[in-house]
């Protein structure tokens, strides 16, 4: 009776380690599939990889796919696949199978899943810890200042300082769900185990990109600045300024300008007359830095590289005392750390100007920003 009870129980902790289908952590390294019938590459990754996929061979035999698996997870691979058909997509099921189904099927849920379902099922084995960790873009390990996390169902939460660290206090325990924002990225949902370490958690975001099918849209407008929580704060991500006309460099200054209680004196100007004030009583800190001048040759070039910019935010009230020194508003800038991945180049050209930047890892600890 005793050794039944011990398989029992070892049963047990063994099924409530489980974290997912082997799916969810699948990377295919290199498949290229040209011009491939769409049986074929599914029948092929089946048999290569143990992957389980439902699917209707008859609706799905019409179709042909061209995609390159090149370190991809499975899912992110399947939605290239399926997004040749135009006419196909996919959800997971409640035993966390792959179906794949017409997007008008009626047998698509409403808020069909596109992710594994990888919670821990045991038993919690810590209670009442803090959790001390960094938030990374996934792809480059670039740190996310002033991201904010919580803990679902909670009113436990906090927000990343300038290099990406934050402490969650009195987190209840090791089996519970985190919710990370940050303006620009992709939502992300983490899920804690007993195998979670406490003091240098790493979670990765995703840029919010997404390609959708075409549409009308009438009376919108992109959202490049987003008001912030805390009053009188507007946060700003750099990669939203090329979808600002501009006739010279791009310029976070004069983006800010779009926004109210902000002005300039004329329409080439970068300096920031907030709530009536002056531009010379408006703090600007880059990395903790002051920046005095930011209206270089009457606006039409910038004093900062919007490609070595990570975070912006503009204060017009009611600001920390430890800024100091100002009485209109506060500019804080937040520069990159460069890729820690891998290499990376790009260039910008206009009818005014042209500029490039690099980055690149120096070792395990040091990268380099040009």
């Amino acid at each position: 009776m005793k050794q039944l009870l011990l398989v029992l129980l070892l049963l047990g902790t063994f099924a409530g380690w489980a974290q997912g289908p082997a799916e969810a952590e699948l990377v295919i390294k290199d498949e290229f599939y040209n011009n491939k019938p769409l049986l074929f590459v599914l029948t092929d990754l089946k048999k290569k990889y143990n992957v389980k996929v439902d699917y209707d061979e008859e609706l799905i035999k019409k179709y042909r796919v061209s995609y390159w698996f090149d370190n991809t997870k499975f899912l992110e691979g399947l939605k290239g696949v399926l997004r040749d058909t135009k006419e196909l997509t996919f959800y997971i099921t409640e035993a966390n199978t792959v179906k794949i189904v017409p997007k008008n099927s009626p047998e698509l849920p409403k808020e069909a899943r596109k992710e594994f379902d990888t919670r821990y099922r045991g038993v919690p084995t810590r209670a009442d810890f803090t959790l001390v960790g960094r938030i990374v873009e996934k792809g480059t390990s670039e740190n996310m200042p002033f991201a904010s996390v919580a803990v679902l169902g909670t009113k436990i939460g906090a927000q990343t300082n300038v290099d990406g660290y934050f402490t969650l206090l009195k987190v209840p325990s090791d089996t519970v769900t985190l919710l990370v924002s940050y303006v620009g990225y992709k939502n992300a949902t983490v899920f804690l185990s007993p195998k979670t370490t406490l003091d240098n958690f790493i979670i990765e975001i995703e840029p919010g990109e997404q390609e959708l099918e075409e549409v009308m849209v009438m009376g919108e407008k992109t959202e490049v600045l987003k008001a912030n929580e805390i009053v009188g704060m507007i946060k700003m991500t750099p990669k939203n300024l090329a979808k600002l006309p501009n006739i010279g460099e791009r310029d976070p200054f004069r983006a800010f300008q779009l926004m109210p209680g902000v002005s300039a004196s004329n329409e080439s100007s970068s300096g920031l007359y907030v709530r009536g004030g002056t531009p010379d009583q408006t703090l600007v800190l880059y990395d903790g830095f002051t920046v005095y001048h930011v209206d270089h040759l009457f606006g039409f070039f910038s004093a900062f590289n919007y490609n070595a910019l990570k975070d912006i935010q503009l204060y017009k009230g009611g600001f920390d005392a430890k800024f100091g020194g100002r009485i209109s508003a506060v500019a804080e800038i937040t520069g990159k750390e460069g890729n820690k991945n891998k290499f990376n180049a790009g260039a910008d050209l206009s009818l005014l100007s042209a500029n490039a930047y690099l980055e690149t890892p120096l070792g395990k600890k040091l990268t380099l920003l040009v």
